[in-house]
């Protein structure tokens, strides 16, 4: 009887469902290389990206890009403000960039098209709709 040796095949690891710097208690994935990519495109979606992240969270109470990629949009905006060109800018204040915060923007403030971006990458995501009524 032949003895047959079985190799084992290389399996690729699955990608982690929540990103290894997210809170433990956040259902779903983080969206920091999607942010990351349309943001080398074109710079000035940091703008977008940044008022998507800040509605998602304060409004919503959910996270679609980790704290430590806001922070960073947001000192990158501080740094980059004067050279930065996009419809939604006058939302932001450089107070707001210092603070890293865009927490006092309320609900109603918000352009409906940021509302609307901000459900389909929460649904996409975290596979979860949201009251865009909030």
């Amino acid at each position: 009887m032949p003895i047959i040796i079985k190799k084992k095949a290389a399996v690729r690891m699955p990608d982690p469902v929540v990103d290894s710097g997210a809170d433990k208690d956040s259902p779903g994935r983080l969206l920091d290389g999607q942010c990351k990519f349309v943001m080398e495109k074109s710079p000035h979606a940091v703008v977008a990206w940044w008022l998507m992240a800040s509605y998602a969270y304060y409004i919503q109470d959910m996270s679609i890009i980790s704290d430590e990629l806001y922070d960073r949009m947001a000192k990158d905006m501080l740094e980059r403000w004067e050279e930065i060109r996009h419809p939604h800018k006058k939302l932001i204040t450089v107070e707001n960039l210092k603070a890293g915060s865009l927490y006092d923007l309320k609900s109603e403030d918000y352009p409906s098209m940021v509302k609307g971006a901000a459900s389909q990458l929460i649904k996409s995501s975290q596979g979860v709709s949201i009251d865009l009524r909030k």
